[in-house]
């Protein structure tokens, strides 16, 4: 019994003193790697969100205009209408 507790220690020793393999190596890369991955992922994702917003914005703001001109030229029509109507009572008269 005790030899294999000496194993155990000493096993214990090497681990610590040890190089990692190459599959240690490479799931550590591997890792690394997918965490870049889910990084740029994120950055590209709250581009879009941030681009989406921009593109809102824009949308909103041309239809605002739209609104404003399509105000703005129906007050004209209104105005043209009632000097039309006083013309034509003018006329009569």
């Amino acid at each position: 019994m005790p030899l294999s507790g000496n194993l155990f220690s000493k096993q214990e020793e090497n681990t610590e003193n040890r190089r990692p393999t190459f599959g240690e190596r490479l799931a550590f890369v591997a890792t690394v790697i997918s965490m870049i991955g889910d990084m740029l992922a994120t950055v590209s994702a709250g581009i879009l969100i941030e681009e989406g917003i921009e593109e809102e914005k824009k949308t909103n703001q041309e239809k605002q205009d739209q609104e404003q001109l399509l105000t703005k030229m129906q007050n004209q029509i209104d105005s043209l209408q009632r000097e039309i109507t006083i013309m034509k009572k003018n006329n009569l008269s």
